[in-house]
């Protein structure tokens, strides 16, 4: 779970307090839409930054080219 509001993000137990690949993918369609919507292109840039933030992680694992980790760590 993530607040963008107040700033704060949860992650259920059974993840080891990592977020889903799905969650981060779900949040840039969301940013995405709402940019379109509204005009304001900040929200793109901040889905833009969650995709930048997913391949870093990616690069780092040595994970290879088109596969990307199940759980990613939204504190670090």
């Amino acid at each position: 779970m993530f607040c963008s509001l107040q700033g704060w993000a949860k992650n259920p137990t059974w993840s080891r307090g990592a977020s889903t690949l799905a969650e981060f993918g779900t949040l840039q369609m969301e940013y995405i839409a709402l940019s379109e919507r509204t005009g304001d292109g900040e929200w793109r840039d901040l889905a833009e930054s969650i995709v930048e933030y997913v391949r870093k992680i990616r690069t780092q694992t040595g994970t290879p080219l088109g596969l990307y980790p199940l759980y990613l760590n939204p504190h670090r």
